[in-house]
Parts: C-alpha cells; sequence; structure tokens
C-alpha cells in the first residue's frame, strides 16, 4: 500500500511513542530521525542549525508534503477581478463555509482526520478558486487539533508563490554605498527603496499576520456553527493598528535613509495618485500606472460610499461614541483598551457580528463598513482591466507604494482619536532606576570571549560573565553608532533558467547591556521596553520603532547589569532568520519537551517581523536617532518571559483565544500623545527611562557573526 493511502499521522505518532519508550513528545529531529530508520526519509544530511528547514519535512513527512503540494498548486494564478479576495466580507463567508465543511469531514473520520481533509483539499484546489482553498488550508493547520499536533508547515512565501513574490530583477543605485551596477541611477525615486518593499520576507510577514489574524470569528472545531463556542483573538482591533503602525514607522525611517520625503496621506479620493506601480514582474497581478483616479466599482462599491465610510469614522471619533441605538459605546472616556479594539476593528473589518462579540448588538448593521478593506479592493481595481493589482492580496500589498500611502491615513484615524486622550500619567512605575549613561551596545564580533562558541546556551552565559568583567570599560567606551548594509543572496526557483537575486538589509549584530539599581529591599520584575526613533521624528509618538520589550528580575538594594541579544527582539520571529538558507526556508524550532496542543505552531511560529530587518537602513553620515529605554513593572504588565517562536508583540498570544501578552495598551508608552508634545518633557526627569543618542549608519561592509 502506498504511504500515500496510511494514516501517517498515526503511524509517525506510533513510532514516536515507541521511540519515547509510551511518551508522546514531539520533536522534528526525533521525528525525522525515526522516519530515516523507518525508511520514510532519505537522508539526514542537512538538519538546520536553529532547527528543522521546510525541505527537510517535505521530504520526511507525507502529510507536510501532501499539504505543501495543494499550497503549491494554482499558487502563481492570476488575480482576476472576480477571484476569491480575503479583503472581501462576501468573500469571507465562502471561507467561513468551507472550513466547516472541512471541520465535519475530520470530526467524521477521526482515525484519519488530517489524511482526509488532505484528500479534499487535493480536489477542491482542482475545482475552486485556489486562493480560497488555499486560505482555508492554511486556516485548518492553524485552528484543527490533530493537523496542530502534526506541525504541518506552510511552505516559505517565496518557494510558494514564486512567480509573484521574487523581487524585481533589476539593479537599482540608491545613496550610500550599494550593491548594484555603479552609475544606474532610477528613473522613479520610489524606486530607491524596491530593495525594501519587495523583500519576500516583509510581505510574508504581512500575509502570514493576517492568517494569524483573520477578520473573522473562527468556529471551534468540535462545535460547528455553535455561536456560544467561536474563538476570538484577543485584541485584534488594537494589534491591526499597532502592528501596521509598526510598519509605517520603520518606512518613514527607510525614507528618511535614503532622502525621500515623508509619506503623503491618501485622504481625497478624487484626486490622482502620481506613483504607479509596476508589476510586469509579477506574475497574475495588473500594474498600476501613475495618474489614475479611484473610481466606481460595479458590483463591489462606489468612491462616494469609501468616502462616506471615512466622514462616518471622522465623526465617531471627534464626537466621542459610535452611532448605536443607545449611544452606550463611548470612545473618548480614558482610552479604555477596549474602545481601542472596538474603533481599530470598525476601521479594518467593520462592525458585524461576523467581525467581533464582544460588543452590543446594536452596532451591527450601523454602516460601519470595512474601510480599510475596502480600499484596498478599490485601489487594486483602479484600473479597468482583466487582473487586479498587487494591493489586493496581502503577501504582495506591501510592494506598492500606494500601500503606504493608504496606511498612513489608516494610521492617522487612530492618531486623531489617541490625541483627544490625556498623556500616560505613569503613576504605576517601579522604583528602580536606569540613565542614558546606563545603556551600552557593543558589537558581537567585538566580544572576543564568544568567538569560539557555536551555541546559544553556551553564548549568553559567557556574555553576561564578559560583561560583569569588563563593566566599567563597556560603559565608558561603548558605540553610539550602529551599522547596516546591503547583502545579496542567490535563490534557484523551479521552473526559472536562471538564479534569482535578492537583495536584502542586514544589521551588523550587538549586544544591549543595561545596568539598573533597585535602591528598595525588595526585588523587583521589572518590564524593559526598548524603541527608537530618528531624531527628525522624537516628537510624534507613532512613529517610535519598537525593537524590544522583555523582563528581568532586579534584586533588593542592586545593581544589575542585564544583557540582551539583539536577535531576541521581541517584534522578530523567533527563532531569527539570518542565512541565506534560514531566510529561503522557515527552518522551525526544535523543542522535544513542548506538547502544547493549543499553540499555532503552522502560522504562529513564522509571524513576526524578519530579523534582517530590525534595524532602519540609515545613511553613510549615520542618521540620528534617540533610543529609548523604558522600565514598567512586570507585576503589572504580566509579559510572557519565554518566547520560543513567532513574535510576542506582533502576533500576540500562541493559544487561538489566549489573551494578549501584555496589559499595556500596545506600543506603551508611546501610545498616548507626549506631555507638551515633546520627548524630554515626557522622560527626562523620569528615574526609569533612558534616553541615549545613537546614529545607524549604511557601510558597504562589517564583520559579521551569524554562529547563534
Amino acid at each position: 500500500m502506498s504511504l500515500y493511502r496510511l494514516n501517517v499521522f498515526s503511524l509517525q505518532r506510533g513510532l514516536l511513542k515507541i521511540e519515547n519508550n509510551g511518551m508522546m513528545k514531539f520533536s522534528y529531529k526525533k521525528m525525522m530521525k525515526i522516519s530515516f530508520n523507518y525508511g520514510l526519509t532519505k537522508n539526514l544530511n542537512n538538519l538546520s542549525k536553529g532547527g528543522v528547514g521546510f525541505r527537510e519535512l517535505y521530504d520526511a513527512n507525507p502529510l507536510q508534503k501532501q499539504f505543501s503540494d495543494i499550497l503549491f498548486d494554482r499558487a502563481d494564478e492570476p488575480a482576476t477581478a472576480s477571484s476569491w479576495n480575503t479583503f472581501d466580507e462576501k468573500d469571507s463567508l465562502l471561507e467561513d463555509e468551507l472550513i466547516r465543511g472541512y471541520y465535519k469531514l475530520a470530526n467524521a473520520n477521526k482515525n484519519t482526520s488530517v489524511k482526509t481533509v488532505l484528500d479534499q483539499a487535493e480536489k477542491d484546489v482542482k475545482t475552486k478558486d485556489p486562493r480560497l482553498v488555499h486560505q482555508v488550508l492554511m486556516r485548518f493547520a492553524r485552528t484543527y487539533t490533530d493537523a496542530k499536533q502534526l506541525r504541518l508547515r506552510v511552505p516559505p512565501l517565496i518557494l510558494r508563490a514564486p512567480k509573484s513574490t521574487k523581487p524585481k530583477q533589476r539593479p537599482i543605485l540608491s545613496p550610500g554605498p550599494m550593491i548594484g551596477v555603479p552609475g544606474k541611477t532610477p528613473e522613479n525615486k520610489e524606486d530607491l527603496l524596491e530593495y525594501w518593499r519587495e523583500d519576500p520576507n516583509l510581505n510574508e510577514h504581512h500575509e502570514k499576520w493576517h492568517l494569524v489574524y483573520g477578520k473573522n470569528r473562527v468556529d471551534d472545531p468540535n462545535n460547528v456553527g455553535d455561536e456560544k463556542k467561536y474563538l476570538w483573538k484577543d485584541r485584534q482591533g488594537e494589534l491591526f493598528i499597532y502592528m501596521h503602525r509598526q510598519i509605517m514607522a520603520r518606512y518613514f525611517a527607510e525614507r528618511l535613509s535614503v532622502g525621500l520625503p515623508d509619506v503623503k496621506t491618501l485622504d481625497n479620493y478624487s484626486e490622482e495618485i502620481p506613483e504607479g506601480y509596476d508589476a510586469s514582474d509579477v506574475a497574475g497581478f495588473e500594474s498600476r500606472p501613475a495618474g489614475l483616479k479611484l473610481r466606481d466599482i460595479p458590483d463591489f462599491s462606489t468612491v462616494q460610499n469609501l468616502a462616506d465610510a471615512r466622514d462616518r469614522l471622522i465623526k465617531t471619533i471627534d464626537q466621542g461614541y459610535f452611532d448605536d441605538v443607545s449611544n452606550s459605546k463611548s470612545i473618548k472616556t480614558e482610552g479604555s483598551i477596549e474602545s481601542l479594539d472596538l474603533l481599530g476593528i470598525a476601521i479594518e473589518a467593520g462592525i458585524t457580528e461576523t467581525t467581533y462579540k464582544n460588543y452590543d448588538a446594536a452596532l451591527w448593521g450601523t454602516n460601519y463598513v470595512a474601510f480599510h478593506n475596502n480600499g484596498h479592493i478599490m485601489i487594486s481595481l483602479i484600473k479597468e482591466g482583466q487582473n487586479r493589482g498587487v494591493m489586493g492580496d496581502n503577501k504582495t500589498a506591501c510592494r506598492d507604494p500606494v500601500f503606504y500611502r493608504w496606511h498612513r491615513y489608516v494610521d492617522d484615524l487612530f492618531v486623531r482619536y489617541q490625541s483627544k486622550l490625556p498623556p500616560n500619567n505613569y503613576n504605576d512605575v517601579p522604583e528602580v532606576h536606569i540613565s542614558n549613561q546606563d545603556v551600552a551596545l557593543v558589537f558581537k564580533d567585538k566580544i572576543e570571549a564568544i568567538k569560539e562558541l557555536t551555541k546559544r546556551t553556551d553564548i549568553e552565559p559567557k556574555v553576561q560573565e564578559w560583561g560583569e568583567s569588563h563593566i566599567d570599560d563597556i560603559f565608558k567606551h561603548n558605540i553610539s553608532t550602529l551599522e547596516t548594509k546591503l547583502k545579496t543572496r542567490s535563490l534557484q526557483l523551479e521552473g526559472d533558467d536562471q538564479p534569482t537575486e535578492i537583495q536584502y538589509l542586514f544589521p551588523r549584530e550587538w549586544y544591549y547591556f543595561f545596568r539598573v539599581k533597585n535602591p528598595t529591599k525588595k526585588e523587583a520584575n521589572v518590564t524593559f521596553r526598548v524603541f527608537i526613533v530618528p531624531t527628525q521624528f522624537e516628537h510624534q509618538f507613532n512613529r517610535y520603532i519598537e525593537v524590544d520589550k522583555f523582563q528581568r528580575t532586579i534584586k533588593a538594594n542592586s545593581e544589575t547589569l542585564i544583557t540582551r541579544d539583539c536577535d531576541r527582539s521581541s517584534v522578530v520571529s523567533q527563532p531569527p532568520k539570518k542565512t541565506p538558507e534560514e531566510l529561503d526556508d522557515n527552518a522551525a524550532i526544535d523543542d522535544e519537551d513542548d506538547t502544547d496542543e493549543d499553540v499555532d505552531y503552522s502560522d504562529y511560529c513564522e509571524c513576526g517581523w524578519p530579523f534582517h530587518l530590525v534595524l532602519p537602513r540609515g545613511n553613510s553620515d549615520g542618521l540620528p536617532f534617540k533610543l529609548v529605554v523604558f522600565l514598567s513593572s512586570g507585576e503589572l504588565d504580566k509579559i510572557e518571559s519565554v518566547r520560543k517562536c513567532g513574535s510576542l508583540s506582533f502576533c500576540g498570544s500562541q493559544q487561538l483565544a489566549g489573551k494578549y501578552p501584555d496589559s499595556k495598551e500596545m506600543g506603551y508608552p508611546f501610545n498616548r500623545p507626549l506631555t507638551n508634545g515633546n520627548l524630554k518633557d515626557t522622560f527626562g526627569n523620569m528615574k526609569n527611562a533612558a534616553i541615549k543618542e545613537i546614529k545607524v549608519k549604511f557601510v558597504s561592509d562589517f564583520p559579521e557573526f551569524t554562529k547563534a
């Protein structure tokens, strides 16, 4: 009998139990070794250093192969105006209908649940819209218990849909050192940032975030159709705003780095859009010529409807409440997390009974339509033609400059609301002290003590030991300039004669050293919140870039040295991907003790900001930034101390219906206007905050440290 007709899931679970004396502990590497011993895997030569690569899993696990092949099938098919669209509310109902069918099919075939659904999806992808089937199958993999236990991995975007997601293949010269053809200057200045907008890992982050945070309610797979059992992501509306705000803050800094003007908000729908986007290299998508205006879309919506939705949101923000039956849901008083979440949902997906559960049903059907989503659809169809533009798909939208103009306006709406709120009062900060003299940065390649080490578990204690023995020198002679450069990697894609050259930004890796004093008689659990901002934008609270958030305990009556690796960043998808193989292969974590069946391994563990973009580019002179370190109460914040995969800040709880792992408003302490609109007025006299002046310099090369 063919392996494809076996219940492979049960087989491999059984093999794992045998090898573990009856104890079920899932390990990717162990599974592969067992599969090798039983003839399911041909070789073990390419086990990834930080985990197990997608290609290895593809070869080792027949169900992984079948799952992946379905996602490969028709992945680059043209996106026509009538194709299934994740932004369309009507299409989302089709998504709900199909996944309920898959849940019921799996429940009716418990012994072969995953295999049975994959067999059905294999047929569906041939006869239904492939985008719909792919979306539903990825949702199934992250929500159905048997599929989660199997930890099916979504193939990397660059391998899954190469023709529509690989970067444009043309050399571009931009300010500062550059890889490319000397003397080549782009005709369109916006092309200076193609290395960033076209980055496959950036676009995959955007796609994966929207997969983890789908805009609809999710059925409980074991109670399909029971409205009392629906699953919801905590604070999704607030996180929608915050994650996209962070993309925008980084894009603002990137534009400043190459000398481009600020992003102009897209708020006038009768004006021509001067920036175009050439999609001739993006298979299946229509180009958007410069100078077009939004147009009415037959059988969908009109430009006036979009303007009315915008004006309704402005009215709501300015009057302080939603236009429901009782006017009972104020969004003005105190700026509660509930209010932030509600407004974010109203902006993104509109207020309906399928978008969230927590608010008064009197809001349903009140014409708060999906402003953000509808804008994406109308921009993607701005040109009359057979296919839609890249703005109509989450995996390609970030490539188009107009994405940032649209999201500038989306964020402007939220800023309009937050600007009406009082500044934070900081009454609950811990009694610990840190100053700008207590913050040091050291390049990894300068730490001699770790040069011969290869494992993170060996490196981190050695860095702490080295720091404590060199503490005076560290804080007297630490660096104030971080560095980035452009690199190029080659990827041979199936069907291409020549390798694809991918140009990408990369930072010179560093360690933070924080010297923290606790003058009290009680130990303090402290949250470190680390942000950077271009000095030019330091008074705009929505332009601060989160680079880390973590907790440490500071002993009573002590001065403690805290070390932190830059690649542990709370926004970065863990484990960080650095080598070309990791960037294009989505290596998985491997933890034999991790048996949490509620964790979403399929999408969640691949959700998060790419490490190689953790820093903005900077310029050849060194672009001035402020580095702000703010210490808040760990007892009140309820931050997760360890995150094995995914991103704590961008991707929230690892459980489908878990609480967001921070009790503070997202972006805190840059979640409200600054005192007097001024950074130093806000934090200058606070003992628990440090403001350090740094620069980010774009250079031609630097030593690399990629051992761990």
